[in-house]
């Protein structure tokens, strides 16, 4: 495992702690074999390495009712919202 930074232009290369990417396109090239259009994420902090991307995810959209899941606040919403899944889509909602 490798410690990185997050949208922080500070790095401690003695440390072996360098400036990262949560959505790292050189990553993902590596990994899946790919030739990305490397952008950057222009609508996140000046020192975020991100490259573009697109969030799948929606809150209030699992199930399985975890009492301390952040991403689930209501329950009862989650389950509206799994109504409305379309597996066919290419977002969950």
């Amino acid at each position: 495992m490798t410690i990185r930074t997050c949208s922080e232009k500070a790095v401690i290369p003695e440390k072996d702690i360098l400036h990262g990417a949560c959505i790292d396109a050189i990553l993902i090239e590596t990994l899946f074999h790919l030739n990305l259009p490397l952008q950057k994420d222009k609508n996140q902090r000046s020192a975020c390495l991100c490259m573009q991307s697109v969030d799948i995810g929606a809150y209030n959209s699992c199930v399985h009712g975890c009492q301390y899941c952040y991403a689930t606040q209501n329950h009862q919403q989650a389950l509206r919202n799994y109504k409305q899944h379309d597996p066919d889509s290419l977002f969950l909602l």
